[in-house]
């Protein structure tokens, strides 16, 4: 009679209990956060991950405690439609959960700018100075959004849009402003024809007050890249430019401006 050799099977983990005070600690935490990103209109939902990341909490353990909320029917859960996936679930107070807010943390609130836990994205940040919004887009293209941002490197979407935004803006003031502007001329030309070498000295002599610096590289026998540093408003920027593309003999061109940093915001 042969031995049964077989291992008997390992009993199942059980995780460790949470002590009831600090399940309680914790269930405050986020009713504190919860009630905060309310009063101060920034959400009035917020996901799990969000509330881990915040409070420090593994993600594993806000389940059980969002679950406690609930059953106090102190939070709804509610699903919304991410963009990316539809059926993401997100928790708001309710009523009660508010009122219980109220009567927990009316007092700091009065004072309370931030939670000590709460990190924002951009930790050189001023929260009191951020505004925060919300926006709609097309699957596809929040897709390509989270895409662009991922392969540009950006810690957040936050950092993204605030870039895209500054560019338009640049832009924008490029057309309708007269700001200080720094930006650079780009021509190309053949550099032996001897007119088209002395029509762009005597327009840039024209301009000395806005040219801070030149670079010319030479990319071929018959072909020159000249590169322009330059500053002052935006339309003086613009017209030097105008002449220098337009000018015969020079065969592309390009103009590259910004506005100065101290009237970029954030």
């Amino acid at each position: 009679m042969g031995t049964d050799e077989r291992k008997p099977k390992p009993s199942p983990k059980v995780p460790p209990a949470v002590d009831t005070d600090m399940r309680l600690a914790a269930t405050d935490e986020i009713l504190q956060v919860m009630y905060w990103l309310r009063g101060e209109k920034i959400a009035q939902e917020v996901g799990p991950d969000d509330l881990a990341k915040w409070l420090g909490i593994e993600k594993r353990r806000i389940g059980p405690l969002l679950t406690q909320l609930l059953g106090a029917r102190l939070v709804d859960r509610v699903v919304v439609d991410s963009g990316i996936e539809e059926g993401v679930p997100r928790f708001r107070l309710t009523r009660a959960g508010i009122e219980e807010g109220r009567r927990r943390f009316a007092d700091e609130f009065a004072d309370f700018t931030k939670p000590g836990h709460f990190e924002h994205s951009d930790p050189a940040c001023d929260c009191e100075d951020v505004a925060r919004f919300s926006v709609s887009l097309k699957k596809s293209l929040f897709r390509q959004l989270d895409e662009m941002i991922e392969e540009k490197g950006y810690e957040n979407r936050s950092l993204a849009v605030s870039d895209m935004i500054r560019d338009q803006l640049v832009e924008h003031w490029q057309e309708v402003g007269d700001l200080e502007a720094v930006g650079t001329i780009m021509l190309a030309y053949d550099p032996r024809d001897a007119q088209t070498c002395a029509l762009l000295t005597e327009l840039q002599e024209q301009y000395l007050s806005n040219i801070v610096s030149s670079l010319r590289v030479q990319v071929e026998e018959r072909s020159w890249i000249e590169i322009l540093v330059v500053r002052g408003h935006a339309t003086e920027l613009k017209a030097l430019a105008n002449r220098l593309i337009g000018a015969k003999g020079v065969k592309h061109g390009k103009l590259s401006l910004t506005v100065t940093p101290d009237d970029l915001a954030g």
